[in-house]
């Protein structure tokens, strides 16, 4: 009798796959900070790969950190810990413009915080950086340069070694401004028979909305959005 194949668990070797026809852009868009301490609680080792939300404490906020443009950099190499086997070198690049008295203030807020990293990158993909465990840490160098030719900056660096691979993230969370960022999803969109409505389900198979004949569904994102129509 034919068997149904299981899903892939945690772990489990299965097929190594790409989008030809998705787009592949380089570079970080933007990423913002949490404080470990923030967090109630962290996915175990042996649960999903993939983060679906962040446990805050009520009221937490994230902090974006304003990039000059084309200089966010997000690397993961691997790297050999001894004995207790291999893990991955993170880090996160940047320079920040020019010296004022608010930015030196907020940097020097920095200076020992275990933190973490969610970036996007220009594609719009989400990732979760560093862990409560393996957090990252945050150093920077100022030079004014020699010339009025020269710019003066902020070159930083959010590093860590982590045990696994950086995790994508599906989630939202809130940032300081007070603006709801939520990740990229897939929506499908399905009409359940008869034409009299269609359904929005999410990537977890969630039901968004049910959008009635006749209605017109608006997307409206600052992110890429991935579609089908079945």
């Amino acid at each position: 009798m034919p068997t149904t194949p299981l899903p892939p668990a945690p772990f489990q070797l299965r097929n190594l796959t790409a989008d030809p026809d998705a787009d592949n852009l380089g570079g970080l868009e933007a990423f913002w900070l949490l404080d470990v301490a923030d967090l109630l609680s962290w996915p175990s080792e042996l649960s999903p790969l993939t983060l679906l939300a962040l446990h805050l404490r009520p009221t937490t906020v994230l902090y974006r950190i304003d990039a000059i443009r084309g200089t966010l950099r997000y690397t993961q190499d691997p790297k050999q810990i001894g004995r207790h086997g291999d893990g991955w070198q993170q880090r996160v690049r940047g320079t920040i413009a020019r010296h004022t008295d608010a930015l030196a203030a907020a940097l020097e807020a920095l200076h020992g915080r275990r933190l973490i990293a969610l970036t996007r990158d220009q594609n719009g993909l989400m990732v979760v950086v560093g862990a409560p465990d393996e957090p990252l840490s945050w150093q920077d160098k100022f030079d004014t340069g020699t010339s009025p030719a020269d710019r003066n900056n902020y070159d930083f660096t959010l590093e860590a070694v982590t045990s696994r691979r950086a995790r994508p993230f599906l989630g939202s969370f809130q940032v300081a401004s007070g603006q709801l960022i939520t990740a990229i999803t897939t929506i499908t969109i399905t009409e359940p028979g008869g034409g009299s409505s269609a359904q929005v389900v999410d990537l977890q198979g969630n039901v968004i909305t049910t959008i009635p004949a006749g209605k017109k569904l608006l997307l409206d994102s600052s992110f890429q959005l991935n579609y089908a129509l079945i």
